[in-house]
């Protein structure tokens, strides 16, 4: 009551530190300690194959159907790619539009669950 100023400064305070708190665990949350939408998150793998020359290569078709029928370590295995090159070009009633698209083998959808 002597000092109305200060106690709404004080309040005002803590109300601000909790709210970016309860903002910042929310961000955190769900960008690294949520679980992904799938059937048993935590057995899924990613795997790929590099280059000296190309760090970021997609793996061929056949390269990939040998993968699968030598694998003894993986129930499944899938094969998807989602790059910037990976654009198709939509005709339709209306305009022509550019879509980024993500091709994928028929496994992925069963794996995930």
């Amino acid at each position: 009551m002597r000092a109305p100023v200060f106690a709404a400064a004080a309040v005002l305070t803590i109300a601000v530190g909790i709210g970016l708190n309860t903002a910042a665990f929310c961000l955190i949350y769900a960008t690294l300690l949520e679980p992904l939408p799938f059937r048993d998150p935590s057995r899924l793998v990613y795997i790929s194959e590099t280059h000296p020359d190309f760090p970021i290569m997609q793996v061929g078709a056949l390269d990939f159907k040998d993968w699968r029928a030598s694998a003894k370590s993986f129930e499944q295995m899938a094969a998807y790619t989602f790059r910037a090159v990976n654009k198709w070009t939509l005709n339709g009633e209306g305009e022509t539009e550019m879509v980024q698209v993500t091709q994928a083998s028929h496994e992925p959808f069963p794996m995930l669950g």
